[in-house]
């Protein structure tokens, strides 16, 4: 009940993925926030530009350079979402 739909890959790439979320679901991309834990999310996020909060200690360099919030863990998420603090 929590999920619409579960995304993966291979088939699509997170582009895709992202790109079709975002038309089925009728909203602008500011309205959306990533959760991830790779570059390559955050890239997603870049492209389409979303909001961005990183989850693990690998994105904290990168999140020094490009100025996003980084979670240790989803635990501190339903906090940080509802403050709307990132």
């Amino acid at each position: 009940h929590f999920f619409k739909r579960v995304y993966g890959s291979p088939p699509g790439t997170k582009e895709r993925h992202l790109g079709e979320i975002i038309n089925l679901e009728g909203v602008h991309n500011q309205e959306v926030v990533i959760i991830g834990d790779s570059e390559s999310d955050w890239q997603c996020s870049k492209q389409y530009k979303t909001r961005f909060i990183g989850i693990g200690r690998n994105l904290l360099e990168l999140a020094k350079k490009q100025k996003f919030l980084v979670l240790e863990n989803l635990t501190e998420l339903p906090l940080v979402i509802i403050n709307d603090n990132y």
